[in-house]
């Protein structure tokens, strides 16, 4: 039988184990459940909200303060698994340094004749993007739509732009712009159970708290005022904060939980308006429904494109932190609402939706 490793990196973020898990389960029903696949991951501590333990065998690796003992313990977990293929997912990456201890791992990897494969939603980080491709990668596979591959030119400096630049043109027979990944996974409704359906439904995506504490702060202040809306609220498994609680238990006409799939999805599926931060997996979700949506986009070329991208296809309005008042938001919510009766959306493709089923199919073409 065939062996697939896949590795990730967790910062603590849902999204890198939100594409981990679509495409694990695309790969083992293509294959007709005839692929070994062992995902690794590593990180300050395990992330269990996706049920991959269905598809794969888990491994994780604790993050250490010392990066070496990270690259040995990664390097004698290979080593047991012998892959046909190793791929990582959102690499290269320039936001953790220690990632540069891959380039050996990779290079031995290659040496041995496995496969080596890039899963990535983006392609900035360009300072240790030219290092890793396409030196140490056999194939690239690029989340987003082939019209898109050289829209962070619009976002990086100069400097940066000649590197990607090059770097692209390194990687022209080797990157594949697959679509967007996606996975319609619907929660199964208990036996009786109805779906309730709100008068008008705000969703604020988990992202908020963790990068801004005052955009979920505002958003409490508002479901205050509009009583006649409904707010749904979510911020992954964190607590929330104490200077929050007290607000919180103020408003009758909020759903705030933990995070789970793919409950928390099927709530941005049906909502009126989305709330969020340019997420890579809030966008391709809000794309796929075509829900207006008001965005605070965290600061990166990523969320800068993501952004840019939603107000290009989608009812929305882009804001910045010091925009985010109750006030504001309700005249943008407003704002939207009646744009979305009017029925304007801009036609986005299908195929674009089908990054999922075409990455499984490269990988396996590999095999």
């Amino acid at each position: 039988m065939k062996r697939l490793c896949i590795f990730y990196h967790n910062t603590g973020s849902l999204g890198h184990a939100r594409i981990i898990y679509a495409l694990v389960k695309a790969i083992t029903a293509r294959s007709g459940r005839k692929i070994d696949i062992t995902v690794i991951e590593t990180g300050p501590e395990k992330i269990c909200l996706f049920p991959i333990d269905r598809y794969a065998r888990l491994s994780f690796i604790p993050q250490r303060d010392r990066g070496h003992a990270w690259g040995r313990s990664l390097m004698r977990e290979i080593r047991k698994i012998r892959p046909h293929i190793f791929m990582t997912e959102q690499y290269p990456f320039f936001r953790h340094p220690e990632h540069r201890l891959l380039l050996p791992v990779l290079t031995e990897l290659r040496t041995r004749g496995t496969t080596t494969i890039s899963s990535t939603t983006h392609l900035d980080w360009t300072d240790t993007l030219h290092l890793f491709l396409p030196r140490a990668y056999d194939m690239v596979l690029y989340h987003r739509p082939e019209t898109e591959v050289r829209a962070y030119n619009r976002y990086l400096p100069i400097q940066e732009q000649e590197r990607l630049k090059h770097v692209l043109l390194a990687c022209r027979k080797m990157l594949f712009a697959t679509g967007f990944i996606y996975d319609d996974e619907k929660a199964a409704r208990k036996a009786g159970q109805r779906k309730t359906r709100v008068v008008f439904s705000v969703v604020v995506s988990r992202g908020g708290l963790a990068d801004n504490p005052g955009f979920i702060r505002q958003c409490l202040k508002l479901a205050l005022k509009r009583k006649d809306w409904h707010f749904t609220m979510s911020v992954g498994g964190m607590a929330l904060p104490h200077s929050l609680t007290r607000l919180l238990n103020r408003v009758d006409n909020l759903d705030y939980f933990p995070w789970s799939y793919p409950d928390f999805e099927n709530k941005l599926h049906d909502a009126d308006i989305s709330l969020n931060l340019a997420g890579y997996n809030t966008m391709v979700s809000l794309l796929k429904h075509g829900t207006p949506t008001v965005i605070l986009p965290v600061r990166t070329a990523e969320q800068l494109w993501n952004a840019s991208f939603l107000g290009q296809h989608l009812a929305s309005c882009i804001i910045g932190a010091r925009d985010a008042t109750p006030e504001h938001l309700e005249s943008l919510i407003t704002g939207l609402r009646k744009e979305k009766q009017r029925g304007t959306r801009n036609t986005i493709p299908g195929t674009w939706f089908e990054g999922t089923r075409r990455s499984a199919d490269l990988i396996l073409g590999r095999l």
